[in-house]
């Protein structure tokens, strides 16, 4: 069996392999990718537009025996909902691993609660109101809260995952691993979970906070080849990248490079953040890979499948 170590490795390894690139993105792809049916990307369809959802604040859950209490909100039913705070680590390394540019950390700084049901990770997808949009809900008397470690985050360009249709210039990818010791459904390696953010230019071509962050404390250039990383000379806030209190919708797939692990439990975020042109520019030629005439390393949209999805709606 493999170590939580040796899964850790795993997630950086899938993209950072040599033997594939996006030029057919990932249409050429063997093994699982190309057999799988729980593959990632997918079109997000969220069931409201923003617009049409009324402001409501999230309370915090206090019937729930959990560790950080501050990190799970009730949604609109009274369920309990990840808020996504990552915090800060001043131990950071930016490293590109020729598929992507990723942000490690040389330790455990940010634990997170997820909410689970029936003791799987994929448990809270398994509803009995099949039909109605694929859209499923919880039941309350069976949710627990299992602990996800943050491992690391790293972007796509342009997005992997569609948005009611439409793909993002950038899309970030949180990356959680759920240690086996905390759900025993887990192999002995863990499970995985991943939050998916996407960013939209911003109206003013304003910078996003973070990645300005991140170059300034980097020196002023993104690692543009691959295995080259940079440690970070100073504290970097992740939660500058996600909104306060999102909604998003959770499904079941894979992760977006080989070998498409299946059983990766998504969170993919409906509110975007924002970037400037320029910036979505530099991380993409710090990447390389050329496409339809365009640099990109994102993998095309695989079927849902009948997938069974749960939309979370607090904000």
């Amino acid at each position: 069996m493999l170590s939580a170590l040796v899964l850790c490795q795993l997630v950086v390894l899938s993209i950072s392999q040599k033997d594939f690139n996006y030029k057919l993105g990932g249409d050429d792809w063997p093994g699982l990718c190309a057999t799988g049916n729980l593959q990632s990307p997918i079109d997000v369809r969220f069931s409201e537009p923003l617009s049409s959802l009324k402001a409501q604040t999230c309370e915090i859950s206090s019937k729930l025996k959990i560790s950080n209490p501050g990190r799970l909100v009730l949604n609109r039913a009274g369920l309990p909902q990840a808020t996504f705070q990552f915090g800060s680590s001043d131990k950071v390394t930016v490293a590109n691993v020729g598929g992507a540019i990723v942000w490690l950390f040389d330790d455990d700084f940010s634990l997170l609660n997820l909410p689970i049901e029936g003791g799987k990770l994929d448990g809270i997808l398994q509803s009995n109101n099949k039909g109605l949009d694929r859209i499923s809900i919880f039941m309350r008397e069976q949710i627990e809260v299992v602990q996800a470690r943050f491992i690391n985050f790293h972007v796509h360009s342009v997005s992997e995952h569609m948005f009611n249709g439409f793909l993002a210039p950038l899309e970030g990818h949180f990356v959680m691993q759920i240690d086996q010791a905390d759900l025993q459904s887990c192999p002995e390696a863990g499970c995985l979970a991943v939050v998916g953010v996407h960013f939209q230019h911003s109206i003013d071509d304003t910078p996003n906070q973070f990645i300005q962050d991140t170059l300034q404390l980097i020196g002023g250039k993104w690692p543009d080849t691959n295995g080259q990383s940079i440690p970070a000379s100073g504290s970097l806030n992740f939660d500058q990248l996600v909104p306060h209190n999102p909604s998003y919708m959770l499904y079941s797939g894979s992760l977006t490079t080989p070998p498409c692990t299946e059983g990766v439990l998504w969170h993919v975020i409906q509110q975007p953040m924002t970037v400037s042109i320029a910036q979505v520019a530099e991380l993409q030629n710090a990447i390389g890979f050329e496409r339809d005439g365009l640099v990109r390393n994102n993998r095309r949209i695989q079927p849902i499948n009948n997938r069974d999805m749960i939309y979370h709606d607090c904000i």
